[in-house]
């Protein structure tokens, strides 16, 4: 993540509720890309959500 806080909305808008409020290098998986919306699952959790592509670096 490239935010402090990132919220993870229920949907692929920022129309959509927030599931969670994500920290800073906070692990996630990917799930799905939809649009410039990236569907992931909070490793932590286990919660499904979407997160904007802008605000998450993707490692191997």
């Amino acid at each position: 993540m490239t935010a402090a806080i990132l919220n993870l909305r229920a949907g692929p808008s920022v129309e959509y509720i927030v599931l969670e409020k994500l920290e800073e290098n906070q692990e996630l998986v990917f799930l799905a890309m939809i649009g410039d919306w990236i569907k992931v699952k909070v490793k932590s959790t286990k919660t499904i959500g979407f997160v904007h592509r802008e605000h998450v670096v993707v490692v191997n």
